[in-house]
């Protein structure tokens, strides 16, 4: 059976799924914007404001509406899943696009021409945005984890530990006390190959794992089996890094962890050759693991040990390996780096060093109820993940900078919708939004309105600032999606796929 949507029914429904999607969580935008109340059938209720977090559980029982929120929802996931912040701002954006975007098909225009200026434009002012870039320092990086934040304190205990240490981890703590723990640790970025093993959560701990290297794509279930065995017979962890594996794998070793206590992760491929055996001669210093090429039979003797494995969709941390191995390695390195001339080879030379060296930091986060640890955690997550992409550099924030591009557009959609996220900010906090957006204008952009104080304050003292690569991220998804949902007049709905239950990764 197929459902056939289109022209005006169509837009209808596209209005209404925006709206769904979009309202709850571009409400929580700004310092002052509101909390929402989540509640499903697999987790207790908590309250956030963490828009990428609303948007997943954002559904409606219309099975059109929903259909069309699912592909809107990519705008958020991409945005966080790409720059690790900017979810509200991406929907701000894109509500604005699409309703503004909507009106004009109506009145006449071509969805092809809309999409054409929608690019033109996304062009220009990514060319404007660039100019407004600002370096950071140690001041600019406190400045962000606050604003990120939305806490002073998280700010500064976050700033403090980024300058000293780049590799951080937030992991809840046992009591209502938030504390630094530093330990031994070397991380790469290659993260699990699907979120599916995640089962809800963002990282997964393994104690006392296993790692299995496989340089080749992995398709035969058999050449597992006898690993897999020892692992169901141990009750042990094992991580898995290869170039590739089959769906079979994948969907075997998923059963396997939905069935047993221990945990068998699949890593996603290294990109480049060069890092691959970079990362892979790194790995056999630090575990003892030994790389397997397709031919060769595996044993258990292949695999390294580590003490603890952290993992996420985006990176693998190794804890606790220590050897002399180690340090010959090290020396090794530092050795060759004397002798390297070319930047390129030289500063990724240095990047390998003080991997293999590095002071694992791991704020543990505490609170006197479940539900404010899982709410200061998420502000810890939104910070860290700003100041991780704030090495290219800041912007003045609270929708300031958009607000300034506007002004060079000539185009009433495109600047209407860049200064969509101030006036948002403003009305979350009931704020006369034309009043104060008038006054920032007549200084020149020498004033920013700071809604935590409610009050105007010089831009060259604020510490509202956002990270250049977040507020790049969140205009490009949402042009680029917005291009496409109104380039789409129609909508098919297979019923029939709707009353079937698939996984796919």
């Amino acid at each position: 059976m197929k459902k056939v949507i289109s022209k005006e029914n169509y837009y209808e429904n596209l209005l209404l799924a925006v709206n769904t999607l979009c309202n709850p969580v571009i409400k929580t935008l700004g310092p002052k914007g509101d909390n929402v109340l989540i509640s499903n059938s697999t987790n207790m209720p908590f309250i956030t404001n963490d828009g990428v977090t609303i948007a997943k559980n954002i559904n409606s029982e219309d099975e059109i509406i929903n259909a069309i929120i699912e592909i809107l929802k990519e705008a958020s996931l991409k945005t966080d899943e790409e720059v690790g912040d900017g979810t509200t701002t991406t929907l701000v954006l894109l509500k604005s696009l699409i309703l503004k975007g909507i009106k004009e098909i109506q009145n006449g225009e071509k969805p092809i021409m809309l999409k054409r200026k929608l690019d033109y434009y996304l062009k220009e002012i990514l060319d404007l945005l660039d100019k407004e870039k600002i370096k950071t320092n140690k001041s600019t990086l406190e400045k962000i984890a606050r604003t990120s934040s939305a806490d002073e304190e998280i700010g500064k205990l976050l700033a403090s530990s980024f300058s000293k240490v780049k590799a951080i981890k937030i992991k809840e703590s046992n009591n209502y006390k938030t504390y630094v723990e530093k330990i031994n640790g070397y991380y790469f970025d290659v993260g699990i190959i699907s979120n599916l093993f995640l089962m809800n959560q963002k990282e997964v701990v393994l104690d006392n794992c296993y790692l299995l290297i496989l340089d080749y794509y992995v398709d035969d279930i058999n050449k597992l089996s006898d690993i897999y065995n020892m692992m169901i017979e141990k009750e042990s962890n094992l991580i898995i890094l290869a170039d590739s594996f089959s769906e079979e794998i994948k969907q075997v070793t998923l059963e396997i962890n939905l069935e047993h206590n221990f945990k068998i992760i699949l890593l996603n491929s290294i990109d480049y050759i060069e890092k691959k055996k970079e990362i892979y001669e790194d790995l056999e210093i630090l575990t003892k693991v030994k790389v397997k090429k397709e031919q060769d039979d595996l044993d258990i003797k292949d695999l390294g040990f580590t003490k603890q494995v952290i993992c996420s969709l985006e990176q693998t941390i190794i804890l606790g390996n220590k050897s002399n191995d180690l340090n010959n390695h090290l020396k090794k390195l530092s050795k060759l780096s004397k002798e390297v001339k070319e930047k390129y080879y030289l500063d990724n030379l240095m990047e390998r060093i003080n991997k293999l060296k590095q002071k694992m930091l791991i704020i543990y986060v505490g609170g006197y109820t479940k539900t404010e640890k899982k709410e200061k955690m998420m502000r810890f997550f939104d910070a860290l993940c700003s100041l991780n992409v704030c090495s290219e550099g800041v912007l003045y924030g609270s929708g300031i900078t958009l607000l300034k591009i506007s002004e060079e557009i000539d185009d009433k959609l495109i600047k209407e919708t860049l200064e969509s996220p101030i006036r948002q900010i403003l009305e979350n906090n009931n704020l006369d939004d034309d009043k104060i957006i008038d006054e920032i204008k007549k200084s020149n952009y020498t004033k920013i309105y700071n809604v935590k104080n409610d009050d105007f304050e010089k831009i060259i003292d604020t510490d509202i600032l956002d990270a250049y690569l977040v507020v790049r991220k969140t205009l490009e998804t949402a042009f680029s999606l917005a291009s496409m949902i109104l380039t789409t007049s129609y909508l098919v709905l297979n019923i029939e796929d709707n009353l079937k239950e698939n996984i796919s990764f």
